[in-house]
Formats: structure tokens, sequence, C-alpha cells
């Protein structure tokens, strides 16, 4: 039930508890059936993930193209906007900073 870097919090005590039989041994299967089960599910039995080095700036491109053509300007052309121009004195235009070169 522990996971790499956890501080044992399962292990000893769990097995201990099932060997007083504070914790039913069906709960115990029931705990790895529900781990298994989504492993298969999920595909990680059958075609197990290969360790590969994560490339940080994969996909920077295309978030900088949907950023682009994510950007719309407003023309309020036959008044259909709810905006009374004699009532507004100034529009703020923000744009996000990329963090890219």
């Amino acid at each position: 039930m522990d996971q790499p870097g956890d501080d044992g919090y399962f292990s000893e005590p769990l097995k201990q508890a099932v060997q007083d039989g504070k914790v039913p041994e069906a709960r115990l299967n029931d705990m790895v059936h529900r781990i298994v089960r989504s492993m298969f599910s999920s595909g990680v039995i059958d075609e197990p993930p290969v360790r590969s080095v994560v490339n940080p700036f994969r996909g920077r491109d295309d978030a900088e193209k949907i950023e682009d053509e994510s950007a719309v300007l407003l023309e309020n052309s036959g008044n259909i906007l709810p905006l009374a121009p004699g009532e507004i004195r100034s529009i703020a235009i923000i744009e996000a900073t990329r963090m890219w070169a």
C-alpha cells in the first residue's frame, strides 16, 4: 500500500493489524483489488509507462498560437454591447506577458 517516499504508514502497521486480527484479511484483499483493477483499467499493466526525459518546452509553440488566436478585440458595431458611450470614460486593455523568449 505504501508509495515511494511514504513514511511507511501502511507497511508494518497494516501488516501487524492484519496479523492481530484488527483489520480483516478481506479488507486488505479489497484494498489490493482496487489498486490492481485500476492499474489494469488504465493500461499500466499491459503497457507500462516508459521513462523519458520531460521536455518542459514541448507544447510551448502550441500554447503561444492558442494564446494569440484567443485574443479578441471587441468592436461595438450597431451598439449591441451593453456599453453606454456617454458614461464610459476609459477602457483597460490587458495582455498576459509571455514568460519565454
